[in-house]
C-alpha cells in the first residue's frame, strides 16, 4: 500500500537523469530482504524459538514507523527547495481517469502484468523444476534461486544507473523515444534467451556454476526489464498523479504474481512442469513482440482543461 507514496516523492526529489537509479535502489530493498530474511529468521527461530523470531521483526517495524513517517519530507518544497514540480511550472493538468484510458499506460500494465507471472513462476517454482523435471540435486538447485535473487539486485540498479546516463547525455532525442524502453527491450530479449538455456540446456550432469549463471542473467534481465517499466510509469504520469499511474500498473503486477500461484501449479499437475516453463518462454516472446509492436504508442494523457493531449512524447 506504501508503494504508490514511495514513488510520488521519489519523483518530486529527483530529476529524470538521477530518478532511475533511486527508483531501483527503493526496488531492491525488498528483494535484499527477503534474500537474507529467511536465513535470519530460521536461526532466530532454531535459538529462541519461532515466536521470538515473528516477535522481532514485527517490533522493529513498530518503532521504525512513526520515525519515518516523522523524518520523511513528501517534497522539498516543504523545506525550503525547489521541487520538480516547480521546476516544470507548477501546472497541475491531467486526471487519474486520464490514465486509465491511456494506450500506453495499457501497455505497461500488460507488459508488467505478463513479466511478474513469468519472474514469480521462476522464483517460487524454478527449484521444484530443476529438481522434478530436469533431475537437478537441490543444493544446485537452491543455488540457482540465490543467483536469480543476487542477478535481480545488481540488474535492477545497473539499468537504474545506465539509463539515468543515457537520459543525461539525451540518446535517441532525434527519435523521440526513451531509452529507457530500449533497455527494456534488451531485457525482455535477454530473458527469453536464458529461458531457453534453462529450459533446453540444463540436465542431471550440468555443472553448478552453469546453473548458477543462467540464474543470475535471468534474474538480471527480468527485474531490470520490472523495474524499468515502474521508472517509465512514474516519469509518463503527470507529478501529481504518479501515485494513481503507480496504483494502477502495481495491480497489474500483483494480478501476475497471483496467477503464478494455484494455477500454475494445476498446470504442472495437468501437463508437466516442462510445460509450464515452455509457456513461460512463450509469454516472454509475446512480451518482446508487444514492446516491438507499441513502440510507436505515445505517451500522453488527456486533460479535462483543454479537452485535448497536454503532453505527447513518443517512448
Amino acid at each position: 500500500m506504501g508503494w504508490p507514496a514511495v514513488s510520488k516523492m521519489i519523483r518530486a526529489w529527483f530529476p529524470p537523469t538521477q530518478f532511475g537509479l533511486w527508483y531501483a535502489l527503493v526496488c531492491t530493498v525488498p528483494n535484499a530482504i527477503a534474500t537474507v530474511g529467511p536465513n535470519l529468521a530460521a536461526g532466530l527461530c532454531v535459538n529462541y524459538g519461532w515466536r521470538v523470531s515473528v516477535q522481532i521483526p514485527a517490533l522493529i517495524a513498530l518503532f521504525a514507523s512513526p520515525i519515518v513517517g516523522y523524518v520523511a519530507v513528501d517534497r522539498p518544497s516543504d523545506v525550503g527547495y525547489e521541487d520538480q514540480l516547480s521546476l516544470s511550472g507548477g501546472v497541475l493538468q491531467g486526471h487519474w481517469s486520464d490514465l486509465a484510458g491511456s494506450d500506453f499506460m495499457a501497455l505497461l500494465a500488460s507488459t508488467l502484468c505478463l513479466l511478474s507471472l513469468v519472474k514469480t513462476t521462476c522464483m517460487e517454482w524454478g527449484s521444484t523444476y530443476l529438481t522434478n523435471d530436469r533431475g537437478v540435486s537441490s543444493y544446485f538447485s537452491s543455488s540457482y534461486l540465490v543467483a536469480m535473487d543476487v542477478g535481480g539486485i545488481l540488474g535492477s540498479i545497473v539499468v537504474g544507473a545506465c539509463t539515468d546516463f543515457m537520459v543525461a547525455r539525451q540518446y535517441y532525442l532525434k527519435t523521440g523515444q526513451s531509452p529507457r524502453m530500449i533497455v527494456v527491450q534488451l531485457c525482455v530479449a535477454g530473458s527469453c534467451l536464458f529461458l531457453n538455456l534453462l529450459i533446453f540446456s540444463i540436465d542431471p550432469d550440468t555443472e553448478r556454476g552453469y546453473i548458477v549463471g543462467v540464474g543470475f542473467c535471468l534474474g538480471f534481465c527480468i527485474y531490470g526489464a520490472i523495474s524499468l517499466l515502474g521508472t517509465v510509469t512514474i516519469e509518463v504520469a503527470p507529478i501529481h498523479i504518479t501515485g494513481a499511474a503507480h496504483a494502477i500498473v502495481g495491480v497489474a503486477s500483483n494480478v501476475g504474481s497471483i496467477v503464478a500461484g494455484i494455477p500454475i501449479k494445476h498446470i504442472a499437475n495437468t501437463w508437466s512442469w516442462y510445460h509450464v516453463f515452455l509457456g513461460l518462454n512463450i509469454v516472454s516472446t509475446l512480451v518482446f513482440l508487444f514492446l516491438i509492436v507499441g513502440k510507436e504508442i505515445n505517451a500522453s494523457y488527456l486533460t479535462h482543461t483543454t479537452g485535448g493531449p497536454a503532453k505527447l512524447r513518443k517512448l
